[in-house]
């Protein structure tokens, strides 16, 4: 169970990394318009992004381990 904790963080840190990487590249209006309404929205936005993505993975994981231990 750590183990896909672990693999769901870094797979959804990445992704998200990645997202806000794509948004610095010029134009960057789609990076400032994260903070439009302030540095606490703009974060919030980030880490409600980061925890969905995390969650989505995780659960992806599990049942696939689940799956995989169900055929056996």
């Amino acid at each position: 169970m750590r183990r896909h904790i672990r693999d769901a963080a870094i797979m959804a840190l990445a992704i998200v990394i990645i997202k806000l990487a794509f948004r610095l590249i010029p134009p960057a209006k789609g990076f400032y318009s994260l903070f439009e309404m302030g540095i606490w929205v703009g974060m919030g936005i980030i880490l409600t992004t980061y925890i969905i993505i995390f969650v989505i993975i995780f659960l992806i994981l599990v049942l696939t381990k689940e799956k995989k231990v169900k055929e056996r």
